[in-house]
């Protein structure tokens, strides 16, 4: 059954649902068409870990192409950091203009990027993504790296239980490939640390290279990765 998408729908002024089966058959998504078609859907998000061969030429045939391969990375074991930086801090004050950018940059493989239907609330969606990590109705902290003044990293982290879930983390391209994205994790897992955060997760996508490597070399293991369409 279609689960209704209730601020996706608002958001994207769509009908959107979403739908999960570990193996889509020819049979489940031919269903899945009729039940969207039958309740009126504009859009399905829909999540699978594979298909079936049947599936597979349907998919092809109605040129139905995979939108992301989304990777869920985790860390079971949050130690304390040998080292820390101490131009990563809290950052507290108003969005300006260059955390948004970084925002904008943090979503450059997602999937509302990549949609057509859905890219032109890219933006917006983003920018509200930031504002409410800041605000601390998204996240709990919004960690920012400042060289000479200036917001070069930032990420996002928020607590759930006993979890800790990294949002949002981008790098400004003139100060990728300096580590500055091991030390914003680094310093998201003394927040952990402080905080009693034993575990912590994070999703990517696996045509994010940089974000997955960064990830690796950071202890996290890879623990699903799922197919989603838009139908």
């Amino acid at each position: 059954m279609i689960r209704y998408l209730e601020w996706d729908s608002l958001f994207f002024e769509q009908k959107i649902g979403f739908f999960e089966i570990p193996v889509l058959t020819q049979e489940s998504l031919e269903n899945l068409l009729k039940e969207k078609l039958g309740q009126h859907y504009d859009l399905i998000y829909l999540s699978i870990v594979k298909t079936d061969a049947d599936a597979e030429k349907f998919l092809i045939k109605n040129n139905i192409p995979v939108i992301d391969r989304k990777v869920t990375y985790v860390v079971k074991e949050i130690t304390k950091p040998e080292q820390l930086n101490d131009f990563v801090k809290p950052y507290h004050g108003i969005l300006s203009d260059k955390l948004l950018q970084l925002a904008f940059l943090s979503g450059h493989e997602s999937r509302f990027k990549k949609d057509p239907v859905l890219s032109n609330k890219f933006e917006a969606l983003y920018k509200q993504w930031i504002e409410k990590s800041i605000s601390g109705e998204m996240a709990n902290v919004v960690l920012v790296a400042c060289v000479d003044d200036d917001i070069k990293g930032f990420v996002t982290v928020k607590k759930k239980n006993s979890d800790g879930q990294i949002g949002l983390i981008a790098v400004a391209p003139s100060c990728q490939g300096q580590n500055m994205g091991s030390k914003l994790i680094m310093a998201a897992h003394d927040w952990y640390y402080k905080n009693n955060i034993t575990s912590a997760s994070v999703v990517t996508q696996q045509n994010n290279i940089a974000a997955c490597r960064l990830y690796e070399k950071m202890g996290y293991i890879k623990e699903s990765t799922k197919l989603i369409y838009h139908l």
